[in-house]
C-alpha cells in the first residue's frame, strides 16, 4: 500500500484568486503600482488604444509624444480632509500611473487623437500614408 500526502493548503487557493483578480482591470509594475490594462486594435487607418480609467477627469490626464515614445500619465488628486469631516471608511483610491509605448516609424505622431468617454481613455494613432519613391529621370550627357 502506498501513502500519498494530501496538502489541503488554503494558501494556494487564495493565491490563485489573488492572481486571477490582478489580471482583470489592472496589473502591477515592479514598484507595486497598479497600472490600467490596455487594448490595442489595428485597422487600415491606424491603431486604436483603449485604457480603462473610470472615475477620473479628462483634465487630469497628460498625453505626450517625445522621440517616438507615447506617454500617458494620470495624476491622482486626493480629496482634502477637513476638520469638519470624519472619515469612517475609505476603501478605494485613485492611484497615479504612467504608461509608455514605443511608436514605430509608420505612425503619424503629429495627428494622434484622444478622447475620454464613459471611463475609457481612447487614443487613435493614424498610420502614415504609404508613399512610393519619386521617380527621377536622368538625362544622359
Amino acid at each position: 500500500m502506498t501513502l500519498v500526502r494530501f496538502n489541503n493548503s488554503p494558501y494556494r487557493f487564495s493565491n490563485l484568486f489573488q492572481e486571477l483578480g490582478n489580471r482583470f482591470d489592472t496589473y502591477q509594475n515592479k514598484s507595486g503600482t497598479k497600472i490600467p490594462a490596455v487594448n490595442i486594435t489595428e485597422d487600415e487607418k491606424g491603431y486604436h488604444l483603449e485604457l480603462p480609467a473610470p472615475g477620473r477627469s479628462k483634465e487630469d490626464f497628460s498625453i505626450s509624444v517625445d522621440q517616438d515614445l507615447l506617454k500617458i500619465q494620470y495624476e491622482a488628486k486626493h480629496p482634502e480632509v477637513t476638520p469638519d469631516k470624519k472619515i469612517i471608511r475609505n476603501e478605494f483610491s485613485l492611484e497615479s500611473f504612467t504608461r509608455t509605448f514605443s511608436l514605430d516609424q509608420h505612425i503619424e505622431s503629429d495627428a494622434i487623437e484622444a478622447s475620454y468617454i464613459n471611463g475609457i481613455l481612447n487614443l487613435f494613432l493614424p498610420k502614415k500614408k504609404a508613399t512610393e519613391p519619386e521617380q527621377k529621370k536622368i538625362q544622359i550627357q
